[in-house]
């Protein structure tokens, strides 16, 4: 499905904000109408029970005759590829690029390596940074601080981009 999935941490049940606007709750196809977006919740009157979308950020429902925030919505994007790090000498640095769409220049990235191993010796010594430098384009960058010459096994390196 494309769009927003909730899942409560305590059931395994799911609600889903699909870009058409409705709101699916668990795999069925029964649905609220619509959920309606802007900057501020609307004024006009709305049933209990409506939900809205400020701005992508926050989720507020209708209870009681009021507007009641009752969560936040955080976009990601997250991406993984494959890599190999060449073997780098002590202070020197590879940059890998990694394609995550979307994601555009100055969005917060978070980046992990599974190469990172008790056998590689683990990410100590290590220094592992990742940046939007524009359209889809993350570049990860890691330098070796080890003091010696390292070469890391393969892995799987994963970015999650933060968006507003």
């Amino acid at each position: 499905r494309n769009g927003l999935t909730i899942t409560k941490p305590d059931s395994t049940q799911s609600f889903h904000f699909l870009d058409s606007g409705r709101l699916v709750i668990g795999d069925s196809d029964s649905s609220f109408p619509s959920i309606e977006q802007g900057l501020d919740p609307p004024t006009a009157s709305r049933p209990d029970g409506s939900i809205y979308m400020r701005r992508s950020c926050c989720v507020y429902t209708r209870t009681g005759g009021q507007w009641v925030r009752v969560g936040n919505v955080i976009n990601r994007t997250i991406a993984t590829t494959t890599y190999d790090p060449p073997s780098l000498s002590n202070g020197a640095s590879a940059v890998k690029q990694v394609v995550a769409d979307p994601c555009t220049a100055g969005d917060p990235v978070t980046v992990g390596f599974s190469g990172f191993s008790v056998a590689s010796g683990g990410a100590s010594g290590w220094q592992l940074s990742a940046i939007c430098i524009g359209s889809a384009d993350v570049r990860v960058t890691f330098t070796n601080l080890t003091g010696s010459t390292r070469n890391l096994p393969a892995g799987i390196l994963k970015v999650i981009v933060a968006r507003d």
